[in-house]
Protein backbone atom coordinates (compact mmCIF):
# COMPACT_ATOMS: atom_id res chain seq x y z
CA UNK A 1 0.00 0.00 0.00
CA UNK A 2 1.14 3.35 -0.61
CA UNK A 3 2.19 5.21 2.17
CA UNK A 4 2.44 9.02 3.52
CA UNK A 5 4.02 10.53 6.76
CA UNK A 6 2.83 13.65 7.65
CA UNK A 7 4.97 15.81 9.97
CA UNK A 8 4.14 18.67 12.20
CA UNK A 9 4.57 20.24 15.50
CA UNK A 10 1.17 21.45 15.12
CA UNK A 11 -1.44 18.76 16.49
CA UNK A 12 -4.33 20.44 15.33
CA UNK A 13 -2.28 20.58 10.98
CA UNK A 14 -1.87 16.93 11.44
CA UNK A 15 -5.74 16.33 12.25
CA UNK A 16 -6.58 18.59 8.80
CA UNK A 17 -4.34 16.36 7.25
CA UNK A 18 -5.92 13.71 8.75
CA UNK A 19 -9.45 14.78 7.18
CA UNK A 20 -8.56 15.07 4.07
CA UNK A 21 -6.51 11.44 3.11
CA UNK A 22 -8.50 9.34 5.60
CA UNK A 23 -10.75 8.67 2.79
CA UNK A 24 -7.94 7.26 0.17
CA UNK A 25 -6.41 4.13 0.86
CA UNK A 26 -3.07 5.26 1.51
CA UNK A 27 -1.17 4.24 4.64
CA UNK A 28 -1.23 7.03 7.02
CA UNK A 29 1.54 7.69 9.74
CA UNK A 30 1.50 11.08 11.83
CA UNK A 31 4.67 12.84 13.81
CA UNK A 32 4.54 15.44 16.18
CA UNK A 33 8.17 16.55 15.25
CA UNK A 34 11.14 15.73 13.25
CA UNK A 35 12.56 13.31 15.83
CA UNK A 36 9.49 11.66 16.25
CA UNK A 37 9.45 11.58 12.18
CA UNK A 38 12.94 9.56 12.05
CA UNK A 39 11.49 6.97 14.43
CA UNK A 40 8.62 6.30 11.73
CA UNK A 41 11.48 6.04 8.92
CA UNK A 42 13.33 3.42 10.71
CA UNK A 43 9.83 0.97 11.37
CA UNK A 44 8.04 1.93 8.13
CA UNK A 45 8.41 1.77 4.67
CA UNK A 46 7.14 5.53 3.59
CA UNK A 47 7.14 6.89 0.11
CA UNK A 48 6.24 10.16 0.74
CA UNK A 49 7.34 12.63 3.56
CA UNK A 50 5.59 16.21 3.68
CA UNK A 51 7.22 18.22 6.40
CA UNK A 52 6.56 21.34 8.08
CA UNK A 53 9.39 24.11 7.58
CA UNK A 54 9.13 26.03 11.31
CA UNK A 55 9.13 23.40 13.74
CA UNK A 56 11.44 23.21 17.38
CA UNK A 57 14.71 21.84 17.99
CA UNK A 58 14.85 20.48 14.24
CA UNK A 59 13.10 22.61 11.29
CA UNK A 60 12.08 21.06 8.04
CA UNK A 61 14.77 21.51 6.52
CA UNK A 62 17.20 19.74 8.24
CA UNK A 63 15.20 17.00 8.88
CA UNK A 64 14.09 16.42 5.35
CA UNK A 65 18.18 17.07 4.28
CA UNK A 66 18.87 13.52 6.97
CA UNK A 67 15.63 12.28 5.10
CA UNK A 68 17.42 12.68 1.74
CA UNK A 69 20.50 11.45 2.36
CA UNK A 70 19.20 8.23 4.53
CA UNK A 71 16.18 7.50 2.19
CA UNK A 72 16.74 8.89 -1.28
CA UNK A 73 13.92 7.02 -2.90
CA UNK A 74 11.38 8.87 -0.80
CA UNK A 75 9.42 11.64 -2.17
CA UNK A 76 9.81 14.62 0.03
CA UNK A 77 7.52 18.10 0.18
CA UNK A 78 7.16 20.96 2.26
CA UNK A 79 4.96 22.88 4.09
CA UNK A 80 5.10 26.11 4.61
CA UNK A 81 3.05 28.70 6.64
CA UNK A 82 5.02 31.79 6.72
CA UNK A 83 7.24 33.55 3.72
CA UNK A 84 10.74 32.38 3.58
CA UNK A 85 10.89 31.83 -0.32
CA UNK A 86 14.49 32.38 -0.61
CA UNK A 87 14.78 29.60 1.69
CA UNK A 88 12.45 26.69 -0.12
CA UNK A 89 13.68 27.78 -3.17
CA UNK A 90 17.19 27.12 -2.05
CA UNK A 91 15.77 23.86 -0.57
CA UNK A 92 14.21 22.77 -4.00
CA UNK A 93 17.37 23.81 -5.80
CA UNK A 94 19.60 21.28 -3.54
CA UNK A 95 16.83 18.81 -3.89
CA UNK A 96 16.16 18.78 -0.73
CA UNK A 97 12.44 18.77 -1.31
CA UNK A 98 11.06 18.42 -4.43
CA UNK A 99 7.68 20.50 -4.13
CA UNK A 100 6.17 22.89 -1.58
CA UNK A 101 2.35 23.31 -0.02
CA UNK A 102 1.70 26.80 1.45
CA UNK A 103 -0.65 26.70 4.62
CA UNK A 104 -3.44 27.19 4.34
CA UNK A 105 -3.54 24.56 1.45
CA UNK A 106 -6.28 23.76 -1.06
CA UNK A 107 -7.58 19.83 -0.53
CA UNK A 108 -8.30 19.38 -4.27
CA UNK A 109 -4.88 21.58 -5.11
CA UNK A 110 -2.90 18.84 -2.27
CA UNK A 111 -5.19 15.57 -2.66
CA UNK A 112 -3.89 16.24 -6.91
CA UNK A 113 -0.34 16.51 -6.23
CA UNK A 114 -0.15 13.68 -3.82
CA UNK A 115 -2.20 11.14 -6.68
CA UNK A 116 0.21 12.33 -9.40
CA UNK A 117 3.28 11.76 -7.51
CA UNK A 118 2.38 8.25 -7.14
CA UNK A 119 0.91 8.01 -10.63
CA UNK A 120 4.76 9.24 -11.60
CA UNK A 121 6.41 7.00 -9.20
CA UNK A 122 4.33 4.22 -10.57
CA UNK A 123 5.16 4.23 -13.94
CA UNK A 124 8.40 4.64 -13.67
CA UNK A 125 9.03 1.61 -11.26
CA UNK A 126 7.41 -0.35 -14.41
CA UNK A 127 9.71 0.92 -16.91
CA UNK A 128 12.06 -1.76 -18.17
CA UNK A 129 14.10 0.21 -20.04
CA UNK A 130 14.71 2.18 -16.79
CA UNK A 131 14.97 -0.68 -14.68
CA UNK A 132 17.74 -2.93 -16.88
CA UNK A 133 19.48 1.01 -16.99
CA UNK A 134 19.45 1.26 -13.02
CA UNK A 135 20.90 -2.28 -12.56
CA UNK A 136 23.13 -1.73 -14.70
CA UNK A 137 24.63 1.37 -13.40
CA UNK A 138 24.24 3.21 -16.62
CA UNK A 139 22.15 6.34 -15.65
CA UNK A 140 23.64 9.11 -15.87
CA UNK A 141 25.02 10.45 -12.62
CA UNK A 142 25.98 14.06 -11.46
CA UNK A 143 29.77 14.57 -12.49
CA UNK A 144 32.38 15.83 -10.56
CA UNK A 145 32.78 19.02 -12.47
CA UNK A 146 28.78 19.67 -12.05
CA UNK A 147 29.33 19.60 -8.74
CA UNK A 148 31.96 22.11 -8.26
CA UNK A 149 30.65 24.34 -10.25
CA UNK A 150 27.65 24.09 -7.78
CA UNK A 151 29.21 24.14 -4.89
CA UNK A 152 31.14 27.42 -6.35
CA UNK A 153 27.20 28.94 -6.80
CA UNK A 154 25.77 27.73 -3.27
CA UNK A 155 29.23 29.01 -1.51
CA UNK A 156 28.75 32.66 -3.11
CA UNK A 157 32.00 32.67 -5.07
CA UNK A 158 32.45 35.49 -7.43
CA UNK A 159 31.29 34.88 -11.08
CA UNK A 160 34.61 34.90 -11.94
CA UNK A 161 35.22 31.87 -10.22
CA UNK A 162 32.22 30.36 -11.66
CA UNK A 163 33.47 30.88 -14.84
CA UNK A 164 37.07 29.44 -14.18
CA UNK A 165 35.58 26.03 -13.44
CA UNK A 166 32.57 26.49 -16.90
CA UNK A 167 35.50 27.49 -19.27
CA UNK A 168 37.88 24.13 -18.39
CA UNK A 169 34.82 22.81 -20.88
CA UNK A 170 34.55 24.43 -23.90
CA UNK A 171 31.45 22.21 -25.31
CA UNK A 172 29.43 24.00 -21.90
CA UNK A 173 31.28 27.71 -22.99
CA UNK A 174 29.65 26.71 -26.37
CA UNK A 175 26.44 26.64 -25.11
CA UNK A 176 26.42 28.93 -22.66
CA UNK A 177 27.19 31.19 -25.15
CA UNK A 178 24.48 30.16 -27.76
CA UNK A 179 21.72 30.58 -25.10
CA UNK A 180 23.09 34.36 -23.98
CA UNK A 181 22.75 35.01 -27.76
CA UNK A 182 19.58 33.44 -28.65
CA UNK A 183 17.51 36.43 -28.55
CA UNK A 184 15.96 35.31 -24.73
CA UNK A 185 17.77 38.56 -23.16
CA UNK A 186 17.66 42.02 -23.68
CA UNK A 187 21.49 41.85 -24.33
CA UNK A 188 24.26 39.72 -25.92
CA UNK A 189 27.29 38.25 -24.29
CA UNK A 190 30.42 37.69 -26.01
CA UNK A 191 32.11 36.29 -22.55
CA UNK A 192 31.36 33.32 -20.03
CA UNK A 193 31.19 36.16 -17.24
CA UNK A 194 28.49 37.70 -18.82
CA UNK A 195 26.99 35.08 -20.29
CA UNK A 196 26.06 33.43 -16.73
CA UNK A 197 24.86 36.93 -15.32
CA UNK A 198 22.62 37.22 -18.37
CA UNK A 199 20.88 34.19 -18.19
CA UNK A 200 20.48 34.04 -14.52
CA UNK A 201 21.99 30.74 -12.08
CA UNK A 202 18.69 29.04 -12.31
CA UNK A 203 18.90 28.52 -16.37
CA UNK A 204 23.01 28.01 -15.62
CA UNK A 205 21.80 25.16 -13.71
CA UNK A 206 19.67 24.43 -16.42
CA UNK A 207 22.25 24.05 -18.84
CA UNK A 208 24.36 21.93 -16.50
CA UNK A 209 22.08 19.27 -16.20
CA UNK A 210 21.50 18.82 -19.99
CA UNK A 211 25.40 18.94 -20.66
CA UNK A 212 25.62 16.12 -18.42
CA UNK A 213 23.98 13.58 -20.81
CA UNK A 214 25.39 15.45 -23.80
CA UNK A 215 28.84 14.65 -22.44
CA UNK A 216 28.13 10.64 -23.04
CA UNK A 217 28.19 11.32 -27.07
CA UNK A 218 30.66 13.06 -29.63
CA UNK A 219 28.82 16.01 -30.40
CA UNK A 220 26.68 15.64 -33.74
CA UNK A 221 24.03 16.99 -35.93
CA UNK A 222 21.05 15.57 -33.70
CA UNK A 223 22.60 16.80 -30.25
CA UNK A 224 22.47 20.13 -31.73
CA UNK A 225 18.95 19.96 -33.17
CA UNK A 226 17.21 18.47 -29.46
CA UNK A 227 19.52 21.55 -27.83
CA UNK A 228 17.81 24.14 -30.36
CA UNK A 229 14.54 22.89 -30.02
CA UNK A 230 14.69 23.75 -26.56
CA UNK A 231 16.29 27.19 -26.74
CA UNK A 232 13.40 27.91 -29.69
CA UNK A 233 10.75 26.50 -27.45
CA UNK A 234 12.12 29.12 -24.39
CA UNK A 235 12.09 31.66 -26.96
CA UNK A 236 8.51 30.92 -28.53
CA UNK A 237 7.01 30.56 -24.38
CA UNK A 238 8.85 34.35 -23.81
CA UNK A 239 6.63 35.17 -27.09
CA UNK A 240 3.14 33.60 -25.90
CA UNK A 241 3.47 35.19 -22.61
CA UNK A 242 3.82 39.16 -24.71
CA UNK A 243 0.83 37.70 -26.29
CA UNK A 244 -1.42 37.05 -23.27
CA UNK A 245 -0.02 40.11 -21.60
CA UNK A 246 1.97 38.17 -18.77
CA UNK A 247 4.02 41.04 -17.65
CA UNK A 248 5.79 39.40 -14.00
CA UNK A 249 8.76 37.27 -15.31
CA UNK A 250 8.35 33.31 -14.42
CA UNK A 251 11.90 31.73 -13.83
CA UNK A 252 10.07 28.28 -13.70
CA UNK A 253 8.18 28.60 -16.95
CA UNK A 254 11.80 29.56 -18.78
CA UNK A 255 12.95 26.38 -16.36
CA UNK A 256 10.80 23.73 -17.67
CA UNK A 257 11.06 25.41 -21.57
CA UNK A 258 14.89 24.15 -21.64
CA UNK A 259 13.88 21.14 -19.71
CA UNK A 260 11.04 19.52 -20.74
CA UNK A 261 12.35 17.60 -23.71
CA UNK A 262 15.07 16.04 -21.50
CA UNK A 263 13.47 12.38 -21.83
CA UNK A 264 14.22 13.10 -26.11
CA UNK A 265 17.79 13.86 -25.34
CA UNK A 266 18.09 10.92 -22.50
CA UNK A 267 17.13 8.63 -24.77
CA UNK A 268 19.35 9.82 -27.71
CA UNK A 269 21.89 9.53 -25.85
CA UNK A 270 21.29 5.89 -24.75
CA UNK A 271 20.67 5.00 -28.62
CA UNK A 272 21.70 7.16 -31.51
CA UNK A 273 20.61 4.16 -33.55
CA UNK A 274 17.54 3.56 -32.63
CA UNK A 275 16.45 7.52 -32.28
CA UNK A 276 17.10 7.66 -36.36
CA UNK A 277 14.97 4.98 -36.71
CA UNK A 278 12.33 7.17 -35.23
CA UNK A 279 13.16 10.05 -37.28
CA UNK A 280 13.28 8.22 -40.47
CA UNK A 281 9.53 6.84 -39.89
CA UNK A 282 6.56 7.39 -41.77
CA UNK A 283 4.05 6.91 -39.15
CA UNK A 284 0.78 8.31 -38.63
CA UNK A 285 1.45 7.36 -34.93
CA UNK A 286 2.07 9.79 -32.22
CA UNK A 287 5.61 9.85 -31.27
CA UNK A 288 5.22 8.67 -27.81
CA UNK A 289 4.21 5.24 -29.92
CA UNK A 290 7.11 5.32 -31.57
CA UNK A 291 9.69 6.24 -28.48
CA UNK A 292 7.89 2.75 -26.91
CA UNK A 293 8.60 0.51 -30.08
CA UNK A 294 11.82 1.70 -30.08
CA UNK A 295 12.74 2.05 -26.63
CA UNK A 296 10.05 0.18 -24.41
CA UNK A 297 9.46 3.41 -23.10
CA UNK A 298 7.97 7.21 -23.81
CA UNK A 299 10.20 10.07 -24.20
CA UNK A 300 8.07 11.53 -21.83
CA UNK A 301 8.28 8.62 -19.00
CA UNK A 302 12.19 8.64 -19.57
CA UNK A 303 12.03 12.49 -18.59
CA UNK A 304 10.26 12.12 -15.89
CA UNK A 305 12.48 9.43 -14.09
CA UNK A 306 15.69 11.63 -15.31
CA UNK A 307 14.56 14.89 -13.46
CA UNK A 308 13.25 12.18 -10.67
CA UNK A 309 17.01 10.28 -10.18
CA UNK A 310 18.45 14.41 -9.96
CA UNK A 311 16.09 15.45 -7.36
CA UNK A 312 14.70 17.94 -9.84
CA UNK A 313 11.62 19.84 -8.13
CA UNK A 314 8.30 18.40 -8.93
CA UNK A 315 7.35 21.18 -11.50
CA UNK A 316 9.86 20.35 -13.39
CA UNK A 317 9.42 16.25 -13.35
CA UNK A 318 5.52 16.71 -13.90
CA UNK A 319 6.52 19.01 -16.98
CA UNK A 320 8.72 16.48 -18.82
CA UNK A 321 5.68 13.74 -18.26
CA UNK A 322 3.03 15.77 -19.28
CA UNK A 323 3.93 18.25 -22.04
CA UNK A 324 2.44 16.50 -24.27
CA UNK A 325 -0.42 15.66 -22.80
CA UNK A 326 -1.27 18.98 -20.93
CA UNK A 327 -5.03 17.95 -19.67
CA UNK A 328 -3.34 14.93 -17.70
CA UNK A 329 -1.22 17.48 -15.30
CA UNK A 330 -2.40 18.95 -11.75
CA UNK A 331 -4.38 22.11 -11.52
CA UNK A 332 -1.14 23.64 -9.71
CA UNK A 333 1.31 23.00 -12.68
CA UNK A 334 -1.58 22.94 -16.01
CA UNK A 335 -1.28 26.41 -17.20
CA UNK A 336 2.58 26.69 -17.39
CA UNK A 337 2.47 23.03 -18.93
CA UNK A 338 0.09 24.01 -21.80
CA UNK A 339 2.21 26.63 -22.94
CA UNK A 340 4.86 24.40 -23.33
CA UNK A 341 2.86 22.07 -24.61
CA UNK A 342 2.29 24.68 -27.22
CA UNK A 343 5.67 26.05 -27.65
CA UNK A 344 7.66 23.27 -28.05
CA UNK A 345 4.97 22.10 -30.93
CA UNK A 346 5.64 25.08 -32.91
CA UNK A 347 9.47 24.88 -32.47
CA UNK A 348 9.45 21.73 -33.90
CA UNK A 349 6.97 23.13 -36.78
CA UNK A 350 9.90 25.90 -37.06
CA UNK A 351 12.85 23.04 -37.42
CA UNK A 352 10.42 21.04 -39.81
CA UNK A 353 11.14 17.90 -37.42
CA UNK A 354 7.56 16.91 -37.51
CA UNK A 355 8.38 13.08 -36.43
CA UNK A 356 9.69 14.17 -33.05
CA UNK A 357 5.99 16.39 -32.75
CA UNK A 358 3.12 15.98 -30.66
CA UNK A 359 -0.88 16.94 -31.59
CA UNK A 360 -2.11 19.84 -29.99
CA UNK A 361 -4.69 19.52 -27.59
CA UNK A 362 -6.84 22.58 -28.15
CA UNK A 363 -10.01 21.95 -25.50
CA UNK A 364 -7.15 22.39 -23.12
CA UNK A 365 -5.21 25.37 -25.29
CA UNK A 366 -8.77 26.74 -25.29
CA UNK A 367 -9.35 26.21 -21.38
CA UNK A 368 -6.37 28.90 -20.28
CA UNK A 369 -5.71 31.04 -23.68
CA UNK A 370 -9.14 32.89 -23.88
CA UNK A 371 -8.16 34.19 -27.02
CA UNK A 372 -6.74 31.10 -28.60
CA UNK A 373 -8.30 31.17 -31.90
CA UNK A 374 -7.11 34.36 -32.45
CA UNK A 375 -3.32 33.22 -31.51
CA UNK A 376 -4.28 30.09 -33.44
CA UNK A 377 -5.07 32.53 -36.62
CA UNK A 378 -2.10 34.69 -35.80
CA UNK A 379 0.14 31.55 -35.94
CA UNK A 380 -1.08 30.32 -39.57
CA UNK A 381 -0.40 33.68 -41.13
CA UNK A 382 2.70 33.20 -43.70
CA UNK A 383 4.60 35.51 -40.56
CA UNK A 384 3.85 32.47 -38.15
CA UNK A 385 4.58 29.56 -37.67
CA UNK A 386 2.84 27.46 -39.41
Amino acid sequence: MQSILFVDDEVQILKSLKRVFFKFSYELYFANSAKEGLECLEKHSIDVVISDVKMPVMDGFEFLKIVKDQYPQITRLLLSGYAEADTIMSALDNGIALAFVNKPWENQVLVEMIEAIFRMRAEIQNAVLLKDLNNSNSLPSIPDWYIRIVDAIQSEKSISEIAHHVEKDPALVSRLLKLANSGLYPQSALDTQKAIILIGINNFKTLLMTQTLFQQNSPNHTEDLLWEHAILTTKILKEIREFLRLKTEDKVLTTMGLLHNIGMIFLFVQSSEKFHQILSMDSSERVEELFIQQFSISHTIAGNYLLNWWHMPLPLQECARFYSTPSLATSANQFRITLVHLASHLAWKKIDRSRLNHKLEEDTLRKFILEWDKLKNTLNTPEGYQ
